[in-house]
């Protein structure tokens, strides 16, 4: 698999990149969105989710959708299936992804068949670069 590049964008390809929380998985799907965004054919005005050729979504459930807003992402990865890719990032693995969408399984599995349909998924493992769960697990990095 190789994310550098376009080949992501040309196959309308997604990316998931999950668990746990602070090992970097924003930081790589922001880097691939540089790379992309780096390369002219590829820049677009973001004037609806549905346009630009890659949508980085961050963090999904973090915030829980209330019963009214839980079919607005599955209209959103509807719009973009087979059209544009999807880079994504959660703390959530997939089993856990009803309760995100306000304990709505047929919303949550009618997403993943789509995104997982053409995609990539790397579950990230390792310790958490943040300072305060380092401390928690009184982990210590020797100064610079």
């Amino acid at each position: 698999m190789a994310l550098g590049g376009c080949a992501l964008i040309e196959r309308a390809e997604d990316l998931l990149l999950l668990r746990p929380p602070s090992v970097g998985k924003s930081h790589l799907a922001v880097a691939l969105g540089m790379e992309i965004v780096g390369r002219p054919r590829h820049v677009r005005q973001l004037g609806s989710y549905a346009d630009p050729s890659l949508l980085i979504v961050n963090t999904v459930g973090f915030l829980l959708f209330g019963s009214d807003e839980a079919a607005l992402p599955f209209e959103a990865v509807c719009r973009r299936y087979e059209r544009g890719s999807v880079t994504l990032t959660s703390n959530k693995s997939f089993g856990a992804w009803a309760e995100v969408f306000s304990g709505d399984e047929v919303i949550a599995i009618a997403i993943f068949d789509r995104l997982l349909h053409h995609s990539s998924t790397i579950t990230i493992r390792g310790e958490s670069y943040s300072p305060k769960d380092r401390k928690k697990a009184s982990v210590t990095v020797p100064p610079t």
